[in-house]
């Protein structure tokens, strides 16, 4: 066995600081796994870890070999991982520790996506707010919800995204509670207050709306650390909530809540991710960038039927900003009857109060090629475009295409600004665009990164 395998098992039996657990999750027996060690302290001359019954200890020579070992040996696995990802798809089984509030409220409602896209994943989640040893467990990785998580140093922690949190009660509660003008007046009512690890009573305490801070005093009889737990408490009456708009969607649309002083808003509540290392496997960075994007997003998009009225109040304000600035409003190229169907997809994205901002649609063209159609976001809706673009990339990829193409007008600046920027390239001209001097084509290759794109203002 070369020295680097000796450095790899030595590594797995320092970090859990058991044989049997490094044996078990390097599936070998333990008395290899121990001849193995005790040939590597022989090779290097010196003792590495201290053996008793209970537990295995580091030497100070296994201190310092661990920390240089330790880096070397994620390097190469890094580096090995990376050369399976260029042949193959992301496949194993992804292991996570997270809420039940974010499994429920953000995750269940998108996981079917992200699934669709890599089918090879398996998951395996641990539902939990107890803290997690990423070291020992076999845990890929954590993402909990609040305040930055506390751990050792060896931990690499990510903000992912930051989630909006305003006021919401029952018609009911607010017909016999006592009147609400300004944030003060909730020192006068019920709250359903969120308590999370440390004291985030004080966060929901504080309300903001411009440059006006509030901060609500007393206490509250409901305190609970589960959203959807305070979420059923002011649907049925109880009380005020604070709470994102996207966990209280169906609700205020049937009727239970409604949103209460809508020009104030709470601290928002930050989102992290953390793992033990920055060297990760396909899998678990994918899934981190699908995640920063979707939560990241204060959006919602979805296949729509393009005939729906906001569908055609959208395209209809595409083909009129476009004939002002190309001199044509792209109509005559676009038959709603191509985007329907298993092989094409329309699709509408919504803000968080259902308002639709933006569309955008892919075709097939050729064999293994979609092409996109009626991209449009409205003004000042910074990321629109590059969501609908990054939903419509996965949606073509599930449904087996391999490149998207795509024609714009070269006057159309911005259109091209942004295309070039999420990763297309000029391409000959194709079809009915060949040989036209005012039209410029764009392809791109789909593959793990799709739906992972940054650009600016949508065509």
């Amino acid at each position: 066995m070369d020295v680097l395998n000796y450095m790899r098992l030595f590594v797995e039996v320092a970090k859990r600081k058991s044989f049997r657990a490094a044996a078990d999750a390097m599936d070998m027996p333990n008395s290899t796994l121990s001849r193995n060690i005790a040939e590597l302290e022989k090779i290097i001359g010196l003792r590495l870890l201290h053996r008793s019954t209970r537990k295995v200890e580091l030497t100070a020579a296994g201190e310092v070999y661990f920390k240089r070992c330790q880096n070397i040996v994620e390097e190469a696995l890094s580096a090995h991982q990376a050369l399976r990802d260029v042949s193959e798809r992301p496949i194993g089984t992804l292991r996570v520790s997270l809420t039940s509030d974010f499994a429920i409220g953000y995750l269940a409602p998108i996981l079917g996506d992200f699934a669709r896209i890599y089918p090879q994943i398996k998951f395996n989640f641990d539902i939990t707010v107890r803290p997690v040893d990423l070291q020992t467990e076999p845990i890929d990785l954590a993402i909990r919800m609040g305040r930055p998580p506390a751990g050792p140093n060896s931990l690499v922690v990510r903000q992912i995204a930051t989630l909006p949190r305003y006021l919401y009660a029952a018609p009911d509660y607010l017909g016999r509670a006592p009147r609400l003008m300004h944030a003060s007046d909730l020192s006068n009512h019920s709250l359903c207050v969120g308590r999370g690890a440390a004291r985030e009573t004080d966060v929901w305490r504080r309300l903001h709306r411009g440059g006006e801070t509030v901060e609500v005093m007393g206490g509250s009889r409901f305190v609970s650390n589960s959203a959807e737990v305070n979420r059923a408490m002011a649907a049925s009456g109880i009380g005020i909530a604070g709470l994102d708009p996207r966990i209280v969607r169906q609700d205020v649309e049937a009727g239970r809540l409604v949103r209460v002083l809508p020009d104030w808003q709470l601290e928002p509540t930050h989102v992290y991710v953390i793992t033990d290392t920055r060297h990760l496997p396909a899998r678990t960075k994918l899934f981190i960038a699908f995640l920063m994007e979707q939560l990241g997003n204060q959006i919602s998009i979805a296949q729509e039927d393009p005939e729906t009225p906001d569908a055609q109040m959208l395209m209809d304000e595409l083909s009129g900003i476009l004939a002002e600035i190309t001199g044509s409003s792209g109509k005559a190229s676009f038959d709603v009857a191509d985007v329907r169907g298993e092989t094409a997809c329309f699709a509408v994205a919504r803000n968080l109060q259902g308002v639709a901002i933006g569309c955008g649609a892919f075709r097939p063209l050729q064999p293994g090629v979609a092409e996109v159609k009626r991209m449009y976001a409205r003004a000042g809706n910074v990321g629109t475009g590059r969501a609908i673009l990054a939903f419509l990339e996965r949606e073509a990829t599930a449904r087996g295409y391999r490149e998207m193409w795509l024609e714009t007008r070269a006057v159309n600046r911005r259109a091209v600004q942004f295309y070039t920027a999420a990763g297309y390239t000029p391409i000959e001209n194709y079809g009915k665009y060949a040989g036209n001097p005012l039209a410029v084509c764009f392809a791109k290759q789909l593959g793990f990164s799709a739906g992972i794109v940054f650009g600016a203002q949508s065509s």
